[in-house]
């Protein structure tokens, strides 16, 4: 991955990566006590770009207005609010990659609850 300017391409290339490593990870090691979807939140909440925030900023600027949309619905939820903007970037990205991969997993897998 480039440390460039990220595009839909990209953010898309690599949360599809995310869910074919974390399948691949899952049939290596079946741990029943660790849910599928406890590895993508895992794994989305140590990425790159949701730890940076210039990362999470062109994350977002890239994505559809679909998926900007489920993961804006679902802060609420889920973090109630943001200490700050660039904050609120970071938790809102984690959202968006967490629903893109768990949708990759499930077009794979099936539903994967």
């Amino acid at each position: 991955m480039k440390d460039s300017v990220l595009e839909y391409r990209d953010c898309f290339a690599e949360c599809e990566a995310i869910a074919q490593e974390i399948i691949e990870e899952r049939r290596k090691d079946q741990d029943p006590s660790v849910s599928l979807l406890d590895d993508v939140w895992e794994h989305v909440d140590q990425h790159e770009w949701v730890i940076y925030y210039y990362r999470s900023h062109q994350f977002l600027a890239s994505i559809t207005g679909q998926l900007l949309a489920e993961a804006e619905d679902m802060f609420q939820d889920t973090f109630g609010k943001a200490e700050s903007y660039d904050d609120y970037a970071s938790k809102l990205t984690c959202l968006a990659m967490y629903i893109w991969v768990r949708g990759f997993i499930e077009e794979i897998l099936g539903d994967p609850e």
